[in-house]
């Protein structure tokens, strides 16, 4: 838990570089340039927390930017109606810095259908079945018609619940198949994820994924 209350969110450059923008902005800037050395140009991430944006930005302003990052939210604030002013702000910003979605702060969990198959214990448990606090803040992101984007996931489950709630919070608030596809709904990661069935469905909504890890 970090000092402003808030579980589960990383905290290293709003604690330990509280106060010293300008210090965080060239660690930023040197990273990136590590990066750009070896031809990476662009990223696409949370920033994780409020002092990395702020540092960014900064940059950004001042026309130091080696990359271009395209950021999702990850924050404290799950309201409907505060995502709905982040989703004004989708897809604006500058060529450098700009909005690209949202992700729940509980991202994917590790929950698969191997460990029913098995009979084993899972890693953990499914974030985002429905009734639990990721599957609420997940709600929340779709039905205010943001991208749920830069989010990490694991286990195969979740990513059928994922699919679940694209589909039923979408239709709650009136989004169409076609505009459900232009979104590009992602997850990143899916260690065991997504299985062979998931991957007709994943197409039909028009989904992205990264870093897949079959196992």
């Amino acid at each position: 838990q970090n000092p402003d209350g808030i579980v589960n969110r990383p905290v290293e450059s709003d604690a330990m570089l509280r106060g010293h923008q300008d210090v965080l902005a060239q660690i930023l800037k040197a990273e990136m340039e590590t990066w750009t050395a070896w031809g990476v140009t662009g990223f696409g991430s949370s920033t994780y927390n409020f002092s990395n944006l702020q540092a960014l930005a900064n940059l950004d302003r001042a026309g130091e930017m080696p990359a271009r990052f395209a950021w999702g939210y990850r924050g404290s604030d799950y309201n409907i109606e505060w995502l709905r002013y982040l989703q004004g702000m989708q897809n604006r910003g500058t060529d450098y810095l700009w909005l690209i979605g949202a992700q729940p702060l509980l991202t994917g969990g590790y929950c698969t259908t191997l460990a029913e198959k098995f009979k084993t214990k899972d890693l953990g448990p499914c974030s985002f079945a429905p009734g639990m606090e990721g599957r609420r803040q997940l709600d929340n992101i779709l039905m205010a018609g943001m991208r749920v984007a830069t989010m990490h996931s694991w286990g195969d489950k979740d990513i059928d619940y994922f699919m679940d709630a694209i589909e039923q919070d979408s239709a709650k608030v009136g989004i169409p198949l076609e505009e459900i596809r232009k979104k590009r709904h992602a997850f990143d990661h899916g260690g065991g994820a997504p299985r062979p069935d998931q991957i007709p469905r994943m197409k039909n909504l028009g989904m992205m994924a990264r870093e897949i890890n079959t196992a």
